[in-house]
């Protein structure tokens, strides 16, 4: 299968009031680099097929549709549902992984469009038939109207009666584990990452260091914004959408017996 030429702009486009946050740094500008390839990769690879399995079935894909992948990363998502004939367009601010994403494409024969652009500047008009942003790729902003934005951009960039898939952090989960450790093997390194969520500014904080055998350590301090499921259904609501549905128990999502899940996954129709 040909791959499609790249829709690619060396600037990502903005609306003029998107800013900057943590004194003028936006945290996921550095994070989301070939470091973070080489740390969660792996891991990504691993875990992809069964999630794109969850996003094909809770979006009731069909075979003439064409989706975005919002927030793609390095499009492992795309390419795996791309091999399974469905039309894909993967959109990230990050240039490292766009490249990533095109060379895993090219490797597979599979035709992906790859556009690189920001989540509150979606550069398309009524043209999917679904969005999914997976992953947790979402509340990165320190104005919550910059996380209203993203799902008003989604909306618009659906046609009437699409399907919204989005994947977030789930705040009843957070508030029972406000601490969360881990170690992720990579390739040729290895990551520790340290999240504390606090519950009065709704925020999660994480720390990560990504050690190398060879090379200097990268460290990285991550903000995300954590809403409860009545926050996400208004804001879902009042960008347009209808129908929405929390899909609790559609896959794994982290959750531990009786305990609540790590992630929710929340469905909605445009228009």
């Amino acid at each position: 299968m040909s791959i499609e030429k790249e829709r690619t702009s060396e600037r990502p486009k903005q609306r003029p009031h998107v800013r900057a946050d943590h004194g003028g740094r936006e945290w996921f500008r550095e994070f989301f680099g070939e470091a973070y390839l080489r740390a969660y990769g792996r891991r990504n690879r691993r875990e992809a097929a069964g999630e794109a399995r969850i996003i094909e079935a809770a979006m009731g894909m069909i075979a003439s549709g064409t989706y975005l992948d919002l927030c793609c990363g390095e499009g492992r998502h795309a390419v795996l549902l791309g091999e399974r004939g469905y039309r894909i367009v993967g959109l990230d601010l990050s240039a490292p992984l766009l490249r990533a994403g095109r060379r895993s494409a090219a490797r597979a024969g599979v035709s992906v469009e790859w556009v690189r652009a920001d989540s509150r500047s979606i550069p398309f008009r009524g043209r999917f038939d679904g969005i999914y942003c997976w992953f947790t790729t979402f509340g990165y902003f320190q104005n919550r109207a910059d996380d209203s934005l993203v799902l008003s951009e989604a909306a618009a960039a659906l046609r009437q009666g699409g399907v919204f898939l989005l994947e977030v952090l789930n705040r009843e989960f957070l508030s029972r584990n406000r601490i969360e450790e881990k170690r992720i093997d990579g390739e040729d390194c290895y990551l520790i990452s340290r999240m504390e969520f606090s519950p009065s500014a709704s925020i999660a904080i994480t720390h990560k260091v990504i050690h190398f055998p060879r090379g200097p350590t990268r460290e990285y301090r991550l903000s995300v914004r954590i809403y409860s499921r009545e926050q996400l259904r208004r804001m879902i609501a009042s960008a347009g959408f209808r129908r929405i549905e929390f899909l609790d128990g559609i896959g794994p999502a982290d959750g531990n017996g009786g305990s609540p899940p790590r992630r929710l996954r929340i469905r909605a129709l445009a228009g």
